[in-house]
């Protein structure tokens, strides 16, 4: 469960690039929900790998463990910004998620391969959303009128 920090943390620095500033109750409402719909997303895949084989899955969620403890001082540090960040310090914060999330991928994509073809594909696709939102992200960031 605790997996959801990884995925959930670019959304955090999303939210955190907004033109709201920091602390406003309609931050953290966007910061709230984006948690909630990751945290669904990624209970799903454990749930999934677990469900399809049970040795398997708590592999995969004990590998994702790992990316947790990186990601976790990095999610600290995107929930301690009292001021909406620069550019600069959101982009370097999601392309370290960006990383993070990959290397987690790369990680449990062996074990991932040995499940039925449907979890398989259903986790990989998972994998590469998040993936895909957080370099669209990132884009938006660089091209953000709102961010100095």
């Amino acid at each position: 469960m605790r997996a959801i920090v990884i995925v959930s943390t670019i959304f955090v620095v999303a939210a955190l690039s907004s033109a709201a500033p920091s602390g406003t109750p309609d931050l953290k409402a966007r910061v709230a929900g984006i948690q909630e719909r990751v945290r669904v997303v990624l209970n799903e895949i454990e749930a999934a790998a677990i469900a399809d084989d049970a040795v398997i899955g708590q592999r995969i969620k004990e590998k994702l463990a790992v990316h947790v403890q990186k990601a976790g001082a990095l999610l600290e540090k995107a929930r301690a910004v009292e001021q909406p960040p620069t550019k600069a310090q959101a982009k370097e914060l999601l392309d370290k998620f960006v990383a993070i999330l990959g290397e987690a991928r790369n990680d449990v994509i062996d074990d991932v391969n040995l499940l039925k073809d449907d979890t398989k594909a259903d986790i990989v696709g998972r994998f590469n959303t998040a993936l895909t939102k957080a370099k669209e992200l990132s884009q938006k960031i660089e091209e953000s009128p709102n961010l100095s």
